[in-house]
């Protein structure tokens, strides 16, 4: 559950209560996102809960820098993600796992 203004909810909840009235559209990625200022814990986040098209899940992006707009942090988390597929695919298709230098 995340704490936003002194509540803590989790991301349907938080959907349900913001998505009308913070709702925006992001014509470059072309999706529906809420930005919202929040706390994990003790940590302070900005949460990114996002949508593409009509009938797709909600998706969560957090970040801890909570200046970063939205289109910044998809940005980074595009960058990010391609990380992070490349080192699974070596595990995967070059046996490099196991190894421990």
């Amino acid at each position: 559950k995340y704490a936003v203004s002194g509540r803590k909810k989790n991301v349907a909840e938080l959907i349900a209560t913001y998505e009308r009235e913070r709702g925006r559209s992001c014509r470059k990625y072309k999706c529906r996102y809420i930005q919202l200022n929040g706390n994990l814990g003790d940590i302070p986040v900005r949460i990114f809960l996002i949508k593409y098209g009509r009938n797709s899940a909600w998706n969560v992006l957090l970040t801890t820098d909570t200046t970063m707009s939205f289109v910044k942090a998809f940005e980074v988390y595009q960058i990010r993600w391609n990380i992070e597929v490349m080192n699974k695919e070596t595990k995967q298709y070059l046996g490099l796992g196991g190894y421990q230098g």
